[in-house]
């Protein structure tokens, strides 16, 4: 089967994103919160306490990047820094209890996205989806590094599913 670019895999991942983000969006909003800062949220819920830079290279995107999304999270009540007992110079970034409650309505959202996605798709099939979609990721990745600055948070979706 030759696939032309209207019916190839880049055009419906394209197409997918075009209905994906917006529900997101909403469904975020209504929560206060970006869904690109969902991210943050999670991988400080693993590691609470990193800093601004260590964020930046689990986010895969720029420092001042992270430096923007934290003060506005911050001035939302979702995040704190605090200086580290260990180097005073150095700043970390903890979640507060607002944060744990957006994390917890989040796994939620997740959920209920999952298995609008998932219908009529078998498990062995949702596996086999994920494995080709981490090979798109590595083979893209590879092709150009930096060409997913400010959009992946390849390290959530590789490690445990935050709606596990």
């Amino acid at each position: 089967m030759r696939m032309t670019e209207i019916d190839g895999i880049q055009s419906r991942l394209i197409q997918i994103s075009h209905i994906h983000f917006p529900k997101l969006f909403r469904q975020f909003g209504s929560l206060g919160i970006h869904p690109s800062q969902c991210g943050m949220l999670w991988i400080l819920h693993r590691e609470n306490g990193l800093s601004q830079s260590e964020l930046a290279k689990r986010l895969k995107i720029k420092p001042s990047t992270v430096a923007v999304s934290i003060r506005r999270m911050e001035k939302a009540g979702f995040l704190e820094r605090r200086a580290d007992k260990k180097d005073l110079r150095r700043n970390c970034i903890y979640l507060t209890d607002r944060a744990q409650e957006i994390l917890e309505k989040s796994k939620e959202i997740y959920r209920e996205n999952e298995k609008i996605m998932t219908e009529g798709i078998s498990e062995a099939e949702q596996y086999l989806l994920i494995r080709l979609l981490n090979q798109i990721i590595e083979n893209l990745e590879r092709a150009e590094p930096s060409g997913c600055e400010g959009y992946c948070q390849i390290e959530m979706l590789k490690e445990d599913e935050p709606y596990a």
